[in-house]
């Protein structure tokens, strides 16, 4: 009602209302996706609005792509997919624990329990299940090198979980070859250096790695060899053609001579960069059977065409800026930029480059290099069907075993980790808890199960018996999984079926304050601007070059230049006429971060700082807002309090103390009906305190009359949240800004002594329509 005043155009719902829209649409996400869990999950189709069709069981594409227009769901949603960008896998997982988080809540809801007693109880469940998944997850030794049958296990796990058996047992071997082709223990695994490629050719079962890389064209000329063996491979993104003027430049001539004139010596330029390669085929193939390739990232006039296949050079040109990278990993080499000093060791080697024509389409597989650290998934298949499962299985294979590299343990899986978490939160933690935040474990606890259950559901067993046998057999002391050929408890461990440690480590950690934060919403307002989306700011983003030892990054934002003065020292020069070493800041160590397609460039270890970054992380855009609101508030009331240099102390202490003093003191100086004014302000006072035992689910006349007789014993008090007792805010160190309160004892009965003095509201102006 009170918004309606403030906006009449607004839509409201209240706390009952937007409780359960909430968790009405947490379920009916869950109920969506459940059936796609584990291996024996089932395909959705998609059909688009152009009637193209889809199917997939992958969480991550069926929320990217299903049209949701509820906004409980559609925060769910960004939750999952976001747990897909981190750590590769558990979209569909997400969004059934977040789902059944709520289903439980509603049940202790509808008890009459407050929804912070619940939010509490999940709390306490999440930290004690992350220590519990410390101690359940199973080391991996990586020793000398990755132990290779782990991660074919891991990666099996999860093919299996969205292709048909033999298929994925097929891919394993694939991913994980991949995996360990681009791995480099100083540098880390970078995934985009595997090229994933597909082909509408035969079917799903010639799906195979390529040792090298495969290129979606082929040459352009038609003397030019198809296949060839044994061959130096020189990578370069050099124009061998005539090309205009980057620019704005004109060429006049008088007559037709000096016309020709010009022409010829556009030529000669393009002509003698290309006898300069032909010369260093010459060079290293001369008394061989060695064949030249060159790959051009530029383009490839046909004049330059023909010379080069008249020496017998395979010329590739407009390859893709991404394979650039990819062939010199690959091949060997380096990537020139410029003919004018080619030598011998620039080239990369390749045993076999062939063209494979497909109807009008034509590949050109460069193979059988050296010692490949990039590589090629090339992917086959009957239909655009079939290719889009594999080829998300794949990427979801690939993240699982760059994980198990990375995290160095793995989980078991099955429901084992469920089961055995849910245990131990009942049996375990569940007797340390007081209070009704006991039912927010048991809540938290029975949720774990909907993995396990939906597993047995999906198989078309009954969830009871399953959930009774592996609990069961948990209780005996064994770490147990569900075989859903069969519904019989397993040992994960002994059938190779393995999950994710971070994967695992994110939905713990996600799914909890995604519901939690939804369980606490009050009201629904649907008004006002649009959304704001908020993202992370890089410190510095830019493309590094290197060239004569000097990093350089361009297009720092202007924001960032006086940081880095003040951080690093120095100064910021706009001209470079009268350079100094006294214009030169100092870093200890300057690197790059990789996320996915964003780079970060760190600038850390100063000397002297005078500005620095807080670096704000978290697994979905609406964590990482609350944390910036809070950071921005932190800082703020840091600063308040250096320059006031006096602290209030908070828990609703000042407010109490306030109102008995002017109740018991000032009151009494005050004559005549003012009185009842000086106790309204009083009375009003209280609020806060009010306010923070009504939002902990406590009971406010009970906490009121505590506080105020506590007060009149001569101790100053505040409110404990977590028990409703009165405590010293100075013994737990709960302090509150001075700045701000005192801003707020000046401010808000200023307005309200303002509004209180309005006689008439009178609604006309320049816009107003004009009676008739």
């Amino acid at each position: 009602m009170s918004l309606r005043v403030l906006n009449p155009n607004a839509e409201v719902l209240n706390k009952s209302a937007a409780l359960n829209m909430n968790i009405n649409a947490a379920k009916g996400l869950q109920d969506v996706l459940k059936s796609n869990l584990g291996p024996k999950g089932t395909i959705k189709m998609l059909v688009g609005g152009a009637g193209d069709i889809k199917l997939t069981k992958d969480g991550n594409t069926l929320l990217k792509e299903m049209q949701i227009q509820n906004p409980t769901a559609i925060m769910i949603a960004r939750t999952a997919v976001a747990q897909d960008d981190i750590s590769g896998d558990g979209t569909t997982s997400t969004v059934i624990f977040i789902g059944e988080l709520m289903k439980q809540a509603e049940r202790c809801i509808d008890e009459g329990m407050h929804p912070r007693v619940v939010v509490d109880g999940f709390e306490i469940a999440k930290k004690a299940t992350l220590e519990f998944l410390e101690k359940f997850k199973t080391p991996v030794v990586m020793g000398d090198g990755p132990d290779r049958e782990m991660l074919k296990m891991v990666a099996r796990t999860t093919l299996r979980t969205k292709l048909y058996e033999s298929l994925a047992d097929q891919l394993t071997d694939i991913v994980v070859n991949a995996v360990l082709c681009v791995n480099k223990p100083e540098e880390g695994i970078d995934l985009f250096m595997v090229e994933i490629m597909h082909m509408r050719h035969k079917f799903d079962v010639d799906t195979r790695l390529v040792d090298g890389l495969v290129l979606d064209h082929g040459s352009r000329h038609p003397d030019m060899k198809r296949r060839a063996e044994n061959c130096h491979i020189l990578t370069c993104n050099v124009s061998l053609e005539y090309e205009k003027s980057e620019i704005n430049a004109g060429f006049f001539y008088s007559n037709a001579e000096q016309r020709e004139a010009m022409v010829v010596a556009e030529r000669r330029s393009v002509d003698e960069r290309v006898r300069k390669i032909i010369a260093l085929k010459n060079k290293v193939c001369e008394g061989t059977e060695d064949n030249f390739v060159l790959i051009n990232q530029k383009g490839i006039d046909p004049p330059s065409l023909d010379l080069l296949a008249r020496a017998g050079i395979v010329a590739l040109r407009r390859a893709k800026r991404r394979n650039m990278e990819r062939l010199v990993l690959a091949c060997g080499g380096e990537a020139v930029n410029s003919v004018d000093d080619l030598t011998p060791d620039c080239l990369g080697w390749a045993g076999l480059v062939y063209e494979h024509v497909l109807g009008e389409e034509k590949y050109t597989f460069v193979e059988n290099v050296k010692h490949p650290n990039s590589c090629t998934i090339l992917i086959k298949g009957p239909n655009d069907h079939t290719i889009a499962q594999i080829k998300d299985a794949v990427r979801d294979g690939l993240r699982a075993v760059k994980n198990t590299i990375e995290d160095e343990a793995v989980v078991r899986g099955a429901g084992a980790f469920e089961v055995a978490a849910r245990q131990h939160l009942v049996n375990d933690v569940k007797k340390t808890v007081k209070g009704r935040a006991q039912l927010g474990v048991q809540a938290f606890a029975d949720a774990l199960l909907i993995v396990p259950k939906t597993l047995a559901e999906n198989s078309g067993l009954d969830t009871q018996d399953v959930i009774i046998s592996l609990t069961g057999e948990h209780d005996n002391g064994n770490v147990v999984g569900l075989n859903q050929h069969t519904g019989d408890p397993i040992d994960p461990h002994m059938e190779g079926i393995f999950d994710n440690y971070a994967v695992k480590r994110q939905i713990i950690n996600s799914a909890p304050v995604i519901a939690s934060q939804l369980l606490l919403v009050d009201e629904v307002i649907r008004a006002g601007r649009d959304e704001v989306c908020f993202l992370i700011s890089s410190l510095l983003n830019g493309h590094e070059k290197i060239l004569f030892e000097i990093v350089a990054l361009r297009r720092a934002k202007r924001r960032n230049m006086e940081r880095l003065v003040l951080a690093c020292g120095g100064e910021a020069v706009n001209s470079v006429d009268d350079l100094t070493p006294d214009c030169l800041g100092w870093a200890g160590l300057v690197y790059e971060h990789v996320l996915g397609e964003e780079k970060y460039t760190f600038v850390e270890n100063v000397k002297h700082p005078n500005s620095c970054t807080i670096l704000i992380k978290g697994p979905n855009d609406h964590t990482i807002a609350q944390i910036k609101d809070a950071v921005r508030d932190g800082l703020r009331a840091v600063k308040n309090t250096i320059e006031d240099e006096a602290v209030v102390r908070g828990a609703g202490a000042f407010e109490v103390a306030a109102r008995q003093h002017l109740v018991n003191d000032v009151k009494k100086t005050v004559k005549g009906r003012a009185q009842l004014g000086v106790q309204a302000f009083a009375d009003a006072l209280l609020i806060v305190p009010k306010t923070l035992a009504e939002n902990s689910g406590l009971d406010t006349q009970d906490v009121i009359i505590s506080l105020t007789g506590e007060h009149d014993n001569g101790n100053v008090v505040g409110l404990n949240q977590h028990t409703g007792d009165p405590i010293d805010p100075h013994m737990e160190g709960i302090f509150d800004n001075y700045a701000v309160k005192r801003q707020i004892i000046n401010s808000a009965p200023v307005i309200a002594s303002q509004l209180l003095l309005v006689d008439e509201v009178i609604r006309a102006g320049r816009n107003m329509r004009k009676p008739t």
